[in-house]
């Protein structure tokens, strides 16, 4: 038992928890935590006690395992097995293990002790594996006995972990990761072995450093990040006390993301850690000095936070060391999934809880066309053939024995429809925003229609397509702007409205590459900016707006290849450039206006492959174009006008990616499409108009962008251990097909053709590819990447 009046490195000796999720994800699943129990071990005087509560319950135990039959001796740190059977790390040098429901003074089922064991005094970690091993730490022979599975008297150990090579130093709690490798908490530091590691063996990684020079107690959530236990060195006191959260990957000895520290936190003497994981994930903490308790935190659990609630009240429990979270199997998959319609789905439900390894089955309901349940891995596959919404109930089924133990949830899987590359048009004159095929002619029933009524649109005078294929209409009747999903009926997303929003009747928009939203406020002579993904009443980021800035009645915006802002002024004929970033009353770098530059009420910004922006003359009845760097009164690059263009009071324009010009001729109601670069007297290669279209006073249009790599930063992996990406593309027509053109990926994984990258990365370091993605369209666009796969080593702790 413990004497001292402050814990050192060796006094606060505990345990790694094997944790079941208790979190509640799909519709119909078990309450969170529902009938999950916390078992403590009290290193008492005597034998000491293993008692258990029930979380949520009666602060009195339901279960108490106490008395001279029982073995215990000086009890450290608990585990358990896929039967729920007990395993009790005890000090004085023995390993005892009880079925799920012992109370009282009953003896183990099996005690591991005896000199041939290996354990000795100090026996203070203790792990059980999927396969039932049970390993141990033994703190003052410095090794790790490992022992097979129903181990019982005085045997041999199967493997043992010691030796100079091994950095095994005075080893406390141990823990096994989601991989099933060993963590040792040694006085050097901590420190990770492949799972069958014996011998006289090196660690795969070490991580050793200040920021885990006192800790004793180390566990795992469900993401595989750390928490330990610390005690900061030369304190000598409760202000010491910490619990800290490392990032799965981290390496060396980096900072923690969280630090729960400080008198509030009610932490004395922290001797166990559990996690609850989850979308509201919970910590617990056994606190061995004062009258002994169980405190629980919030994760993230950071700073100087008083616990969300105390499990196990001040009091209950003498000495608590070792910690045990026990719960039954739930479901840990999102309750709502998403697909394309002739894109290859890929969905691995999870669970949590309970003792896997779990099957799954689908109970009710069924999976859209074209997909398929895997009952082994949980692994939803295939390619959706329609678009739809579908709900099923699934079971997930665990090992527990004698009888196995089920968890159900209903989950939603709505397909959307197949990417199809398309113009959008806002409508002023019905107020309505509808779409049509690239390259398309003639009087076509629309692809898209949003409706004014359902869909958020008031007066749409702008529209925009994010390289995702996400949808923005400006509506300048009631100041806001709204999103879309691509495909016919697409669902209205969001809306961005209020006062706070600086919108003021918009009448054009963009994005730039890195998701900022631009807006032109024509009534106030202002640019808003807001951040990617902004929504509500949100302040912009940044507003351009001043006498400096020469916008006058703003009605395009383009944004140029270098970031730079492009806005069309009606109001003073002219074409004016801000910085990347710009806000306040700032100047532009540039300024294109005069009597030589054919401008005429510049009402539609584009960009070409070139760079060349393309302006549509609403009262000119004309195009011009001008060359990048172009600033001044300068005459056009090119001019496309004339009475064989038919351009009549032309409003938005935009450029597809075989280079073909899209005008909107506003009191015409119609699109015309031009070949590339087309300039002069040029005859129209296709017409869209009809009344079949619904296209009415069109005021701006957009073209969908070309084929593109939206993955812009891999997952870093570790090294042996298992590892899944997926790449995400933008447009074109789906399917994609993925491959690897130059460089190389990590030595054991792989990219497949449906854009997943997986397998088990041999070694650490850093690689890049090249990746080529390939739409379905004849011929298919392609569009490339260079990618960067950093691979850690598996001592991603510090």
């Amino acid at each position: 038992m413990f004497t001292h009046p402050f814990p050192s490195r060796h006094t606060l000796r505990a345990l790694a928890v094997i944790v079941a999720s208790t979190l509640t994800a799909g519709v119909g699943a078990a309450a969170a935590h529902a009938q999950t129990s916390v078992v403590v071990a009290e290193n008492t005087a005597g034998n000491g006690a293993i008692s258990t509560f029930t979380l949520g319950g009666p602060s009195t135990p339901v279960r108490r395992i106490t008395g001279s039959l029982t073995g215990l001796a000086s009890p450290e740190q608990i585990a358990s097995d896929r039967s729920g059977n007990l395993y009790v790390a005890n000090s004085a040098g023995s390993i005892t293990v009880y079925p799920p429901t012992a109370t009282g003074n009953v003896a183990p089922l099996r005690k591991i002790a005896g000199t041939a064991t290996g354990l000795g005094g100090g026996v203070f970690g203790i792990a059980v594996d999927a396969a039932g091993h049970v390993y141990a730490s033994n703190h003052y022979r410095n090794s790790i006995t490992e022992y097979a599975a129903g181990a019982n008297g005085n045997v041999a150990p199967i493997a043992t972990l010691a030796g100079p090579a091994t950095g095994v130093q005075l080893p406390t709690g141990i823990a096994l990761d989601p991989a099933g490798h060993l963590w040792v908490d040694n006085a050097a530091g901590i420190v990770e072995y492949p799972a069958g590691a014996n011998g006289n063996v090196s660690p795969i990684a070490v991580v050793a450093g200040p920021q885990v020079s006192s800790s004793s107690v180390i566990a795992f959530d469900a993401a595989d990040n750390l928490f330990v236990n610390e005690t900061v060195p030369g304190t000598g006191s409760s202000s010491g006390y910490t619990v800290e959260e490392f990032a799965a990957g981290a390496t060396g000895n980096p900072a923690p993301i969280t630090t729960l520290h400080g008198p509030d936190t009610g932490l004395n003497g922290p001797s166990g850690l559990g996690l609850l994981p989850g979308v509201n994930e919970q910590l617990l903490v056994s606190n061995i000095f004062g009258a002994g308790s169980v405190t629980q935190y919030g994760v993230p659990a950071d700073g100087d936070v008083k616990p969300s609630a105390t499990p196990v009240a001040s009091g209950t429990v003498s000495s608590p060391t070792g910690l045990l979270v026990v719960s039954p199997p739930t479901l840990t998959s999102s309750s709502q999934l998403h697909g394309t319609a002739g894109t290859a789905f890929s969905q691995t439900l999870t669970g949590g809880g309970g003792h896997g390894p779990y099957t799954w089955a689908i109970t009710s309901g069924s999976l859209p066309a074209g997909l398929k349940l895997n009952g082994t891995t949980g692994a939803i596959t295939g390619t959706p053939s329609a678009p739809g919404t579908t709900s099923f109930t699934v079971q997930l089924t665990d090992q527990s024995l004698p009888t196995a133990q089920t968890a159900t949830a209903t989950i939603s899987l709505a397909i959307d429809p197949p990417v199809t590359p398309a113009v959008y048009v806002a409508n002023g004159g019905n107020g309505t925003v509808t779409s049509y095929p690239v390259g398309g002619s003639g009087n076509l029933a629309p692809l898209t229609a949003f409706g004014r009524t359902g869909f958020g649109l008031n007066a749409p005078a702008g529209v925009a397509i994010a390289p995702n294929g996400r949808v923005y209409v400006a509506n300048s009747g009631n100041s806001s702007i709204t999103s879309y999903a691509p495909g016919p009926a697409a669902p209205f997303l969001t809306s961005l409205a209020g006062s706070a929003t600086g919108l003021q009747g918009p009448s054009a928009l963009t994005l730039d590459a890195a998701g900022r939203l631009y807006v032109a406020n024509q009534p106030a002579n202002a640019i808003t900016v807001y951040a990617p993904g902004a929504v509500g009443d949100t302040t912009p980021v940044a507003t351009i707006a001043g006498p400096d800035t020469g916008i006058s009645g703003p009605d395009a915006l383009a944004i140029d290849a270098a970031g730079r802002l492009w806005v069309a002024d009606s109001g003073s004929n002219s074409l004016t450039q801000y910085a990347p970033g710009a806000g306040g009353d700032a100047k532009p770098l540039a300024t294109i206006g005069g009597s030589a530059t054919g401008l005429n009420t510049p009402r539609g910004l584009a960009q070409d492959a070139a760079g060349d922006l393309l302006v549509t003359n609403q009262y000119g009845h004309t195009v011009t174009s001008y060359a990048p760097g172009t600033n001044g009164n300068t005459f056009p690059k090119a001019t496309l006008g004339g009475s064989s263009t038919q351009l009549s009071f032309p409003t938005g324009i935009d450029v597809d990616t075989q280079g073909r010009i899209y005008v909107a001729n506003q009191y015409d109601s119609d699109i015309h499409v031009y070949g590339p670069g087309a300039s002069g007297d040029a005859v129209p290669v296709g017409t869209i108009a009809g009344a079949a279209t619904g296209l009415s006073g069109p005021s701006a249009l957009a073209v969908t962008p070309p084929l593109s790599i939206l993955t812009a930063k891999l997952p870093a992996a570790v090294a042996h251990h298992r590892y899944r990406a997926r790449l995400q593309a933008g447009e074109g027509r789906t399917p994609y097909r993925w491959s690897v053109v130059n460089g190389a990926l990590p030595a054991g994984l792989r990219l497949t053709q449906t854009g997943l990258i997986i397998g088990r990365a041999r070694h650490a370091g850093r690689d890049r590819a090249r990746i080529r993605v390939r739409d379905n369209q004849r011929p298919s666009s392609r569009a490339f990447a260079w990618l960067t796969l950093v691979v850690r080593q598996p001592a991603h702790r510090g």
